[in-house]
């Protein structure tokens, strides 16, 4: 399944004011202190001011990025940085400076300079994947859909760790079989971050999370639920009536519903 999104706040740039006339100002997305292996981006905010700018930046300027120390551990994401918008992340620690020369795309003249911006970069990884705990317990919540008469006519199974994790937004994934009454979930003992190279906050942990859903599971239905948490698998039933729902389920083991 894919994420939650989250809304990602455009950062302005917090520079002094230049004298120079052909200085662009450097701004940032996401912040200036990142791990190992996390991206940020970094625009030039004189040239750029609107989204449509981000979506699809001019092309009659062509960017010629610095990076101080230049040790080869910098990457750069996608084909935006020729024109203005570079998404970089580095595979060491330290501190980089950062800052582009301008050039005409047609003739290459040089006709502006930016200023330099810092990027600390911790000694802390960003990974696409986190292993999750063994003695972790999976909640589940079942929310009920309404039919146009008012009726319950469907679920959904919000899951969530109990614990949290370095990450925000990490996902918990799985592989399914859906048969006749019958629903089967088996996890993966890692969650993903599907964000990557990207994450939101230094530190900011939160559970991981993801939601079932349970196509053709209809008023009346009573169906078999199967899920396998951490390699072990459990099973239950679930009916769903005009009231809601109960179920048939064993709360005291590692896949708990609400009582």
């Amino acid at each position: 399944m894919k994420p939650l999104f989250f809304i990602l706040t455009l950062l302005t740039c917090a520079c002094h004011k230049s004298n120079d006339s052909n200085e662009h100002l450097l701004g940032t997305r996401y912040d200036r202190l990142i791990k190992l292996n996390q991206a940020t981006i970094i625009y030039d905010s004189t040239a750029l001011r609107d989204s449509a700018d981000f979506a699809d930046p001019p092309t009659t300027r062509v960017y010629d990025w610095k990076i101080s120390p230049n040790d080869g551990c910098s990457i750069f994401w996608g084909n935006k940085s020729i024109n203005g918008i570079a998404t970089i992340s580095f595979r060491k620690s330290g501190v980089y400076r950062i800052a582009a020369d301008i050039h005409d795309s047609l003739t290459n003249r040089l006709i502006a300079h930016t200023n330099t911006m810092t990027i600390q970069v911790s000694r802390d990884t960003l990974y696409t994947d986190y292993g999750i705990s063994p003695d972790d317990i999976l909640k589940i919540s079942p929310t009920l859909l309404s039919s146009k008469g008012g009726l319950y006519d469907g679920m959904q199974l919000v899951c969530t760790t109990t614990r949290s994790y370095r990450e925000p937004y990490l996902q918990l994934t799985y592989e399914k079989s859906i048969g006749t009454r019958s629903y089967s979930f088996t996890f993966s003992d890692r969650l993903h971050l599907f964000s990557f190279p990207f994450t939101t906050g230094y530190n900011n942990p939160m559970p991981g999370e993801t939601v079932l859903e349970l196509p053709g599971f209809t008023n009346g239905m009573t169906a078999n639920l199967n899920i396998v948490w951490l390699g072990i698998p459990r099973t239950g039933t679930i009916t769903l009536t005009d009231k809601g729902y109960y179920l048939n389920w064993d709360s005291q083991g590692a896949v708990r519903f609400p009582n």
